[in-house]
């Protein structure tokens, strides 16, 4: 592992934090001053007769300072929680990676993995438009990049050891992807295993390695159970490097295929088309090559009375008084965004913090940290129209449309493929009610159309659940929501594969 060094600019790693006391105390004054004068406008009566007019309060945005290469960010969603409920916060976290128009970006070679199911199950379409997309990824890489070709159904196969993309290695390649043949069943887990051993053999600096594992049916061999299996993609995460997933088709256990990126901080991608295949290995080389900063690690210490609720799906690694998320990695340009849910635990009215906020990143060859120069502080009301008055509108409205309802997607989409129609429909009913109370006071029309988006779910879980095919349709309908739901709760995290990232505005 790498020792972690300050930011490039001077942002001092965790254990040599500046001393906030001042901007912090600057910080809650600002924040009190503006949480009472807007509850006397409130109270008052003022703009209560229409929609409110969004109000973003000194005390709700945090930056870190002079990150280069990569920029750090938060906004939360509200000043104040009110004395008696939940105390629940929704904070969006925002990484970019730098993208400087007039500089060519520096193109790091990559050492790419592709592990291929060739279970009985890929037969026709599927297994074509696989060999189809591995040549045309082939074509793309460079003399500098290696590349590796893992098949697996009964047994794990190396078809392409790690080698550089030569002319010469590149014409014989082609011909171990033509020979590719589908049969057998699905040992998903030695497939993981072998792809993920070449770049753990391999591994070397000023290099990007990434792998990127396709399946179409339920694993049958091997480890097949959802713990095993995140087991050994867990083990990316600890060589910093990354592995996506990539389900195709409808067989396959997307809440396996999820955990599998998630353990390996990378993308999951759902494809009932398998000739979208192309644009998604296109896509991930072209991310791993522009790649700014790798191992991504936000790092959230809660202030006393303050948990950490969720993290947009992304697992909690928990260690001594510290939330660990790990997203993955950033390219050039990227910006990605995950909405950090927090719950404060107090009965006193008053200010609080809600801790420290840091993101570390491997650079290179260096381990960097930055974090706020400022600590995030929330108010405890007893009045709700304090509360109202220190809610920011605009991330209020994001984080209902985005995390909020993403969330009841997640939620929906696992209660459908478990053939739970009424708990279903209680989520639906529960998101609702929720924000229904809500929005009759600050009178979102973004909210509002949120809402109604939510009830005509109801007719669509109905829908699944109807004829002589329903078992297909819950099927696919899980598939979808859950994918869509990581999309929302993700933002700029994996690119569309509906575009193609060659043509102009396609996805990188």
């Amino acid at each position: 592992m790498h020792s972690i060094e300050p930011d490039p600019r001077g942002q001092s790693p965790s254990h040599e934090r500046p001393d906030p006391r001042r901007a912090r105390w600057i910080a809650m004054l600002a924040l009190f001053c503006a949480t009472v004068a807007l509850g006397a406008l409130t109270r008052s009566g003022v703009g209560t007769a229409g929609p409110r007019t969004a109000i973003a309060s000194p005390g709700l945005h945090f930056f870190a300072p002079g990150t280069s290469p990569v920029s750090f960010e938060g906004h939360l969603d509200r000043a104040a929680v009110l004395q008696g409920t939940e105390g629940i916060v929704h904070m969006q976290l925002v990484m970019r990676g730098e993208e400087r128009p007039d500089a060519v970006p520096e193109r790091l070679p990559t050492d790419l993995v592709v592990v291929l199911d060739r279970s009985g199950s890929m037969r026709g379409d599927k297994l074509r438009d696989a060999r189809a997309a591995i040549r045309e990824l082939l074509a793309r890489l460079g003399p500098e990049d290696r590349f590796a070709l893992v098949t697996y159904s009964n047994q794990a196969a190396v078809r392409i050891p790690l080698s550089p993309a030569t002319p010469q290695s590149r014409d014989s390649w082609f011909g171990a992807v033509a020979s590719i043949r589908a049969s057998g069943a699905t040992n998903l887990s030695a497939g993981l295993d072998s792809g993920l051993s070449i770049v753990e053999a391999s591994l070397a600096d000023r290099r990007v390695p990434r792998v990127i594992l396709i399946s179409d049916g339920l694993a049958n061999r091997g480890d097949s159970t959802r713990r095993g299996l995140v087991a050994i993609a867990g083990r990316a995460a600890r060589g910093e490097f990354t592995l996506s997933s990539i389900g195709v088709g409808q067989d396959f256990n997307e809440a396996v295929m999820t955990a599998i990126a998630d353990a390996g901080t990378g993308n999951y991608y759902y494809l009932e088309n398998s000739a979208l295949l192309a644009n998604v290995f296109a896509a991930e080389f072209d991310a791993a090559r522009s790649t700014v900063a790798s191992a991504l690690e936000l790092r959230i210490e809660p202030a006393s009375g303050v948990r950490v609720v969720e993290a947009a799906g992304y697992p909690l690694g928990v260690e001594p008084g510290v939330a660990v998320i790990r997203p993955g990695a950033l390219f050039a340009g990227q910006e990605r965004r995950i909405w950090v849910t927090l719950a404060l635990s107090r009965s006193r009215v008053g200010q609080y913090e809600l801790g420290h906020f840091a993101l570390a990143y491997t650079d290179g060859d260096r381990r960097r940290m930055t974090s706020f120069s400022s600590t995030p502080v929330v108010g405890l009301v007893a009045e709700r129209a304090d509360f109202l008055a220190g809610v920011d509108v605009p991330v209020w409205e994001k984080s209902v449309s985005e995390e909020g309802y993403g969330r009841l997607q997640q939620s929906v989409s696992e209660y459908v493929r478990g053939g739970d129609l009424k708990r279903a429909n209680e989520e639906i009913d529960r998101y609702v009610r929720s924000y229904s109370e809500l929005n009759d006071s600050l009178r979102s029309k973004k909210v509002a159309e949120g809402l109604a988006r939510a009830r005509a779910l109801k007719g669509e879980v109905g829908e699944a659940f109807d004829g002589p095919r329903a078992p297909a349709k819950r099927n696919a309908f899980s598939k979808d929501k859950s994918y869509q739901a990581r999309k929302l709760r993700r933002s700029g995290a994996a690119p569309d594969p509906t575009t193609d990232p060659n043509t102009e505005g396609g996805s990188r």
